[in-house]
């Protein structure tokens, strides 16, 4: 260890270039959206799970003695990817479904035959509460190999209380790697632990990690390609849990710490505007309290199993069931009567979602399951104006939503409304792609100084897939984004769709170490290679957890 360097535990670099946006006090809009810093032959710097700085490799290299250095020449560092809507919790897949489709059969006809979400919510309902824990933990080490760290999973394939509060539970608990999901997942199954390969090698003698005692020589300014690529351990010291910025019904997977919601106060969260702070209240109906530290470095399992950060959302409003066809009202009665509460007196998910669509739940009905989730603490997310411009957008913004998702057929007269709501407009044009719909008019939403994320809604019946940078390639070739305002958009826009731009979506000193090494020279490779830029490593809470 050199005296005059301070240590730290983990030193990236040196990258062909590091490439981020950077936070403010409001979500990147308008001119904003298509902002990034770049620092040519950059390097992050990370200690006890937080990003200590960030600037170019031979500053760095001089200034920090690393226990560990990842080797990223060649490469490109960006945030770790934020997805703000998937539906990644279900039961079966349905890939006849594509076939008929294909042949012509439109959505509305394949739902009426019994097919579509219908046929999912059946699978759902069929499976028990650990099948469904242990297919989503095995999506969320597919989501997390494709770079994204901080994930969104809504329930609303069981439309029963019951198998809502399954559904919910289920998400808790694939989220918890101290969890072996009674005895079927065992200690190391699928871990995608700490890393260990050429690019990520011990620096101090004798510094500890998952990877045991290390050996190697320390770093000089100008040092890195030659000797980063040696075989070496784990990564030094533990992450960081969800953080002071973490809100309730989160369960935070990186690093040593693991947190499940208990009782208490919500801790302080980024709001998505001032019109939504002043219309929601911040506290969500369970707060999560500080993470309980674990002996042993790792958790229960003691496997160093790391997995994105999950966020929790009913969407018990997700589609009318079978057995209230005809009927909508009277499953509204249930969702505001039993399924709300329920979820809410086990704490099991911080936000409530109502699909507003024609045929599913109309404008009234919406506001009806908002109200009461708001009484309740929730806070709000909403898929509008999807299928037809019924008007969805304005709701949103007048009920102080976080987000408002879809938008393919927002109305001219509402994008104003998201804008002066700060309401976050989450994009998913993986779903107009596969479904051959139009897309969301993102050039007029950046233009009228709307906040834009991007989401994958990975499902099994409109997007099966979980990858970020595909989704930022349709989002420039089929609704005009740059590469730029797409990284933008996949990283700090969703940070701010979930209200966590506090501590993720940048590369920033103090935020959570959450970060992308990709195998290519810059970050526009992201979406020019339509989804297929190799993934060298994945940082989470400053564990080198893909490599």
């Amino acid at each position: 260890m050199h005296p005059s360097r301070e240590p730290v535990d983990l030193l990236i670099g040196p990258a062909a270039q590091v490439a981020t946006p950077r936070a403010a006090e409001r979500p990147p809009a308008g001119p904003q959206q298509g902002r990034l810093e770049v620092i040519p032959g950059g390097a992050v710097a990370v200690r006890d799970g937080r990003i200590v700085a960030v600037g170019p490799y031979a500053d760095l290299a001089r200034r920090y003695d690393p226990a560990e250095v990842l080797d990223a020449s060649g490469c490109t560092v960006v945030p770790g990817f934020v997805d703000p809507h998937t539906h990644l919790c279900f039961a079966g897949w349905r890939a006849e479904e594509f076939e008929r489709r294909l042949a012509g059969a439109s959505y509305q006809e394949i739902l009426a035959a019994g097919g579509g979400i219908l046929d999912t919510v059946r699978r759902t309902r069929e499976a028990s509460e650990v099948e469904l824990a242990a297919a989503l933990r095995r999506r969320l080490l597919e989501v997390l190999r494709l770079g994204t760290t901080t994930v969104e999973v809504k329930s609303g394939y069981g439309l029963t209380t019951a198998d809502e509060l399954k559904m919910l539970r289920a998400i808790r608990r694939a989220a918890d790697p101290a969890d072996d999901l009674d005895g079927t997942w065992p200690l190391g199954a699928g871990a995608w632990g700490p890393a260990n390969g050429p690019r990520l090698r011990k620096n101090r003698p004798g510094a500890t990690g998952s990877g045991g005692p290390g050996s190697g020589s320390d770093v000089d300014a100008g040092d890195g390609a030659g000797g980063a690529r040696l075989a070496g351990g784990g990564t030094a010291g533990g992450g960081a849990a969800a953080g002071a910025g973490g809100a309730a019904a989160t369960w935070a997977a990186a690093g040593t710490a693991h947190a499940r919601p208990t009782a208490g106060t919500a801790p302080p969260r980024a709001a998505a505007g001032a019109a939504a702070r002043a219309a929601v209240p911040a506290a969500g109906p369970v707060a999560a309290g500080p993470a309980a530290d674990r002996a042993g470095g790792h958790g229960d399992l003691g496997s160093g199993l790391v997995l994105p950060e999950v966020v929790a959302t009913f969407l018990g409003a997700h589609a009318v069931p079978p057995e209230y066809r005809g009927r909508p009202d009277e499953y509204v009665d249930r969702i505001v009567e039993e399924m709300l509460p329920a979820v809410a007196r086990e704490g099991l998910a911080e936000y409530a979602d109502v699909f507003c669509e024609q045929g599913v739940f109309d404008l009234e009905q919406t506001r009806r399951i908002v109200e009461a989730a708001r009484r309740l603490g929730f806070r709000i997310r909403l898929h509008v104006d999807e299928l037809t411009p019924l008007g969805g957008a304005g709701l949103a913004a007048r009920v102080g939503a976080v987000s408002a998702d879809h938008l393919l057929h927002v109305r001219d007269e509402d994008i104003p409304r998201l804008r002066e709501a700060g309401t976050v407009a989450t994009l998913l044009p993986g779903t107009a792609f596969f479904l051959r719909e139009p897309y969301a008019p993102a050039r007029k939403l950046i233009a009228a100084g709307v906040p834009v994320a991007l989401a994958t809604d990975y499902n099994p019946g409109s997007h099966p897939a979980g990858s970020m940078p595909l989704v930022m390639a349709i989002a420039c070739v089929g609704m005009g984004m740059t590469p730029t305002e797409a990284l933008v958009a996949s990283t700090l826009g969703g940070a701010w769709a979930l209200e966590r731009a506090q501590r993720l979506g940048s590369l920033e000193p103090g935020k959570q170490a959450d970060l992308v090494v990709i195998d290519a020279p810059s970050y526009q490779h992201l979406a020019y290679r339509l989804g297929t830029v190799p993934v060298v490593a994945v940082v989470k809470g400053g564990r080198v957890v893909v490599a």
